[in-house]
């Protein structure tokens, strides 16, 4: 009887001690568990790489207290558990570029464009880059399986609860941000990459931010103007500064009007739904194809229109000149915009030359004022 009591006493002192220290990684209901960060290096002074070899999970975010982020904003703070239960922050990873991409299994574009991410993860140095995928509001087992069957094994981190997404304001995905080194979001693109070229050239981009040489824009899609700097004066008139504005390309990369000094610039506003526009347009056209972009750059602005109308249209009538689309109508109201077609000419200082209000008649009008603020 003795040492029937001895034993269960000896048990119980195991048990005790197993609750005691207890247990890292995953419970045996599948659950991430939920350490307390106490702040503090898990190794020495250089802080440990997360092992994301399995899902991480998302545990807070900083408040966003104003809009959708944007290009130039720091990137909002987050804090995440990797695969083994230790604490990371975004902010720990500075020194090196982040690329941050929100997605969902059950989102289609995003798994047109995960072939690409999967490829960055494989090629890109983890020394140069760090990517960080986040699945919005999905379940631990949802995108293992996804994971799985897709033979991806780049790092996620579960934002179960939507805390990141709802802080980076987004709503459609994909989303990516990608983060410079010291931790200010550089570049955004919503929706999907169409290659992973798309995704490299950004990456190239942002590693080499302060060459002297800027990139040219890619337009050979939509574009789009992400915003505009106040016209604090009247309607802008020949002789006055050029309002200075930022617009993504195609490949979500931002560039400023400005960006375009030393070139002549036609900065021509237009809609599908006006007559007179349309009449124009063949002759933008020409002036696309036939004008080198070492002297020209042509951007067309597109008033107030959805990028999907534009899209069609311009498919329908064979066009492929550049367009930025200006949903919001940022830059048409501080340029002043009301009627259309209106025609910006602005010389290699960034100066207004000549306005234009109304339509071409002619490729030959067109050229004529090219070809007087190129000779200057």
């Amino acid at each position: 009887m003795a040492r029937v009591i001895l034993a269960i006493a000896l048990a119980l002192v195991v048990v005790i001690g197993m609750a005691a220290v207890g247990c890292n990684g995953v419970d045996g209901n599948g659950n991430i568990p939920n350490d307390e960060y106490n702040g503090e290096v898990p190794n020495g002074d250089e802080p440990a790489e997360p092992d994301l070899s399995g899902l991480g999970l998302v545990a807070d975010c900083d408040e966003n207290t104003g809009e959708n982020p944007e290009v130039g904003d720091p990137a909002i703070d987050f804090r995440f558990q990797d695969a083994v239960g230790t604490t990371f922050s975004l902010s720990d990873f500075r020194g090196r570029p982040v690329v941050l991409n929100f997605w969902a299994t059950w989102c289609p574009y995003c798994g047109r464009q995960l072939p690409h991410i999967q490829r960055v993860y494989d090629e890109w140095p983890a020394t140069e880059l760090v990517l960080l995928t986040l699945s919005k509001g999905e379940e631990p087992a949802t995108v293992t399986t996804f994971m799985q069957d897709e033979g991806l094994t780049f790092p996620v981190v579960l934002d179960r609860e939507q805390k990141a997404s709802a802080q980076y304001r987004v709503s459609g995905i994909p989303t990516t941000f990608f983060i410079d080194e010291e931790g200010i979001i550089q570049f955004i693109k919503v929706g999907y990459f169409h290659s992973f070229e798309d995704i490299a050239d950004i990456l190239n981009q942002l590693t080499g931010l302060y060459d002297d040489e800027p990139a040219e824009p890619d337009l050979s899609g939509l574009g789009l103007v992400v915003d505009c700097d106040e016209n604090t004066g009247p309607e802008p008139e020949a002789g006055d500064m050029a309002i200075d504005f930022r617009f993504q390309d195609a490949v979500g990369t931002t560039f400023a009007l400005s960006d375009l000094r030393g070139r002549v610039v036609m900065l021509n506003f237009w809609t599908t739904g006006c007559g007179f526009c349309v009449e124009e347009l063949p002759y933008i056209q020409q002036i696309h194809e036939q004008w080198p972009a070492t002297e020209l750059v042509l951007l067309t602005i597109d008033k107030g229109e959805e990028p999907a109308v534009v899209a069609t249209f311009m498919q329908d009538e064979g066009f492929s000149f550049p367009v930025v689309v200006d949903r919001e109508e940022k830059v048409s109201r501080e340029y002043d915009v009301t009627g259309i077609p209106r025609t910006f000419f602005i010389d290699s200082e960034g100066i207004i030359q000549v306005i234009k209000r109304g339509y071409f008649h002619s490729l030959e009008d067109i050229e004529e004022i090219l070809n007087q603020l190129i000779s200057q």
